[in-house]
């Protein structure tokens, strides 16, 4: 998955955690008869422990560095905006 933006990053000696928009992380539009489900970007947060580790400081090296290493992503649900998007059912 792609990060777009980073949003907000903690950065400690034996943690990080990240918020980041990541592009195509949430669905927006089911899967109908005729057409596959939509997916768009949405804010989603991670951790990891950077201890081992040599944490590019730099913003777009450290999205290369998170894209790299592939850490899980979990959605931040947002009332402002999940209220005008469909659940999807896969």
């Amino acid at each position: 998955m792609a990060i777009l933006s980073i949003e907000n990053l903690q950065l400690g000696k034996d943690y990080c955690y990240v918020e980041a928009i990541i592009e195509d992380a949430k669905c927006i539009a089911t899967q109908t008869l005729f057409d596959p489900p939509e997916f768009g970007p949405a804010l989603c947060a991670t951790s990891f422990d950077p201890s081992e580790m040599d944490v590019p400081q730099d913003e777009e090296e450290f999205k290369k560095f998170l894209e790299e290493l592939c850490p899980a992503w979990r959605v931040i649900d947002s009332p402002y905006i999940d209220d005008f998007e469909v659940d999807c059912i896969i």
